[in-house]
């Protein structure tokens, strides 16, 4: 578990993006679990999950059969916008004319140039 955990923390990006915070969990009638979670080090309210992380958080809440309640509760979150998408779909005037060759990778990359 503790290489897993270091793993995670990596992947997280601990110990610039996040901290882990460790935390009981009370499940009613069982023992308390130890476990951990990650605090944003760019908290600041109103700020809203990735569409990553809601899938994550979606794919979770369906494979351990979560109320249906607590699912449509997750997806009621707005989305933050992904900067990565607005910034390849809207590039500045000042950004250099692609040539053909970097354009032909982009588009087999999937993207729209």
């Amino acid at each position: 578990m503790a290489e897993e955990a270091s793993r995670l923390d990596v992947t997280e990006g601990v110990p610039t993006a996040y901290q882990r915070l460790e935390v009981e969990i009370e499940i009613a009638g069982r023992d308390p679990l130890s476990s951990f979670t990650y605090v944003s080090s760019r908290r600041h309210e109103g700020r809203s999950p990735s569409e990553r992380y809601m899938n994550l958080l979606l794919r979770g809440a369906r494979l351990h059969a979560l109320p249906a309640e607590w699912i449509a509760f997750l997806r009621s979150f707005e989305l933050a916008a992904d900067e990565r998408t607005s910034q390849l779909e809207a590039p500045s005037p000042e950004a250099p004319a692609l040539d053909a060759a970097t354009r032909k990778r982009l588009e087999n990359l999937g993207y729209t140039v």
